[in-house]
């Protein structure tokens, strides 16, 4: 689910709240899911003003934080991973 008047910043810090990081965590795990997905740019955009696939990506990472130990991938997700793994 993303909210389209909230930044990429905003959405990490929201779902790292959710699942019970401290400000701190979710700074150094937001900064490290932006930078692997090609997002730290986009870090204070807004989500209605990204693409379709940095909004995939956007999902990629609030799915992410917090370093969860299973992450299901939906259809568009998971077309976005098989993209990024080596031939």
């Amino acid at each position: 689910i993303l909210y389209d008047g909230l930044t990429v910043l905003e959405h990490l810090e929201l779902f790292g709240a959710i699942v019970g990081l401290s400000d701190e965590e979710v700074a150094v795990e937001g900064s490290q899911l932006l930078q692997a997905l090609g997002l730290h740019n986009k870090a204070h955009d807004l989500a209605k003003q990204m693409s379709g696939g940095q909004r995939r990506r956007l999902s990629l990472a609030a799915s992410l934080i917090g370093n969860p130990s299973v992450a299901f991938l939906g259809g568009s997700l998971c077309a976005l991973w098989s993209m990024s793994l080596p031939v």
